[in-house]
């Protein structure tokens, strides 16, 4: 469920290699985490694994730190990024991207985990303990 694939230089490696690894993410019914930093990518390979993550709906965490992004690329991804409710975690380096979209990735991180707290999965469910007593005095009765 987790595939760590950092710093093993896939910028230099073609469109091909770009196709394949795409489809591959597309087609996953299980990976959950991807860490690719520090592969020096490029814009193209950002616009394109946004386009994939856009696809995917088992990721939930990926890091794409020190990939040589520019705001294109950073622009794509925050696209994605907002749109994928099962994609709460998308790390990259501010130096690549510029701080303004840096800043809406934060903003959009806090309105993720924010929406996918616990405490929000629970708080309806959650009984007090003189709800439990109610409870435990129905199953004693009957």
């Amino acid at each position: 469920k987790i595939l760590i694939l950092d710093y093993n230089r896939f910028g230099g490696a073609g469109t091909a290699t770009l196709d394949a690894f795409s489809r591959s993410i597309m087609m996953n019914y299980s990976l959950q985490v991807l860490v690719f930093d520090g592969n020096k990518l490029g814009s193209s390979w950002g616009v394109r694994l946004a386009e994939t993550f856009a696809r995917n709906n088992t990721l939930l965490q990926v890091s794409l730190r020190d990939n040589r992004f520019d705001s294109k690329a950073g622009k794509a991804l925050l696209r994605t990024y907002k749109h994928c409710p099962h994609l709460i975690e998308l790390a990259l380096s501010a130096d690549e991207i510029g701080n303004e979209l840096y800043e809406q990735f934060k903003q959009q991180f806090e309105i993720k985990r924010a929406s996918t707290a616990p405490g929000d999965y629970f708080a309806e469910t959650k009984l007090s303990s003189s709800q439990s007593k109610i409870i435990q005095s129905y199953t004693l009765f009957h």
